[in-house]
């Protein structure tokens, strides 16, 4: 096996989930080779490499997670029957995308892990 310097920084920007339940860790490549094809998003799991561009990307990025108003962080479960504490561990998300189970004292919200933007769960658009 050959050891090959992989060229542009690749930023590691979390785990994700398929329909088929396999687990991909979700990379940003800052410079891709665009004339070998490379995409700006990677994907790797144990079996395969996948690239992504844009829109797609971004939505796969897409997942449900809490805020944690004590010590200000935000958490997400990668997965269903995952149950993820935040930093001072007073509370918890559970579930992926498949569900939410959350402690009561956590606001519960969807996020995205390449935007960074954030909906907070059960507010209507207008507030």
């Amino acid at each position: 096996m050959v050891n090959k310097k992989i060229k542009g920084d690749l930023t590691y920007i979390g785990q994700v989930f398929d329909s088929s339940d396999q687990s991909w860790a979700f990379y940003h490549a800052a410079n891709p080779d665009r004339s070998k094809g490379h995409k700006e998003y990677v994907m790797l799991c144990p079996t395969h490499i996948s690239g992504r561009e844009g829109k797609e990307a971004i939505a796969i990025a897409e997942t449900s997670g809490i805020f944690c108003t004590s010590c200000v962080t935000y958490v997400y479960s990668p997965h269903r029957h995952v149950m993820v504490y935040c930093e001072c561990g007073e509370n918890f998300i559970d579930g992926g995308n498949s569900y939410i189970r959350c402690s009561a004292g956590a606001i519960p919200m969807q996020f995205n892990l390449i935007t960074k933007q954030f909906k907070i769960m059960g507010l209507k658009d207008d507030y």
